[in-house]
């Protein structure tokens, strides 16, 4: 699944702080079913930090099981 800024269906709201200080510009999020109680995720939320130039990656990736 994805969202980007600006788009109006499945958009990325955020509040006036974050707005001007660390921009939310897309995310992007990817889930795979392994088997039963067991699933894994990545995600990348690509960021515009207020002076600095181009885009920060903030990345995380994990599995998750049930116990």
């Amino acid at each position: 699944m994805a969202a980007e800024a600006g788009n109006g269906v499945y958009g990325i709201l955020s509040n006036p702080y974050l707005d001007q200080a660390a921009k939310t510009e897309r995310y992007k999020l990817s889930v795979t079913i392994h088997e039963t109680w067991k699933f894994s995720y990545k995600e990348d939320t690509q960021l515009q930090i207020a002076g600095r130039p181009g885009v920060l990656h903030h990345t995380d990736q994990n599995t998750l099981t049930r116990v």
